[in-house]
């Protein structure tokens, strides 16, 4: 069977699209407005509440809207706390900060921060949640990191980076054995006189 794209697949490719523009748009304004992210986070908070309610409307008919169970929901404790969670710490608060960082970070550090996020995300499933990670999510973070930095270091930066990796843990090796060694060395010596006397 041929699989085709709908339309949930269509806005995950514009997805990252949308956030890598809105990050270069906010660091302009950042960078001309500085002491302004408080303002910042209302205007983007209005623009995602009203984009969220003009989606409602267009993909949800007004029959199966009236239909939820609204009244069930408001005075459901654990849903208003889930609601105010998701609107005052996940979004309000995490726009927020994201603009602050704006202030000190470019638009192509703050992507790169933010496309590790399924690499955080996977992480806390595993100690969290008990999650099995198999090849794949280990497949899908080198994936990741390789394009993340490729997009900021290029490829001569990323073979600078491998190299200087690489000969950090050569000399934390030979560190380790010459430690070693130096420990094992008295008992050598020790030895070696005996042997010889």
């Amino acid at each position: 069977t041929g699989r085709t794209m709908n339309t949930g697949d269509l806005l995950t490719m514009v997805q990252p699209f949308a956030f890598g523009l809105g990050f270069w748009r906010m660091e302009s304004a950042m960078r001309r407005f500085p002491d302004q992210a408080s303002r910042m986070t209302a205007a983007q908070l209005l623009a995602v509440f009203l984009s969220s309610v003009a989606y409602g409307l267009w993909a949800i008919d007004m029959p199966t809207l009236q239909s939820l169970p609204w009244n069930e929901w408001m005075t459901s404790n654990s849903v208003i706390f889930s609601i105010l969670w998701t609107g005052i710490i996940t979004t309000a608060l995490s726009i927020y900060m994201e603009n602050k960082a704006m202030q000190t970070l470019s638009a192509a550090e703050t992507t790169l921060i933010f496309s590790t996020e399924p690499l955080w995300g996977a992480a806390f499933a595993g100690l969290v949640m008990g999650e099995q990670l198999g090849p794949n999510v280990a497949l899908g973070a080198t994936f990741i990191m390789t394009a993340c930095l490729y997009s900021n270091l290029g490829m001569a930066g990323m073979r600078n980076l491998w190299q200087g990796s690489m000969s950090s843990l050569g000399s934390a090796c030979n560190q380790r054995f010459d430690t070693a060694a130096a420990k094992e060395s008295p008992l050598r010596l020790q030895q070696q006189l005996a042997w010889v006397s």
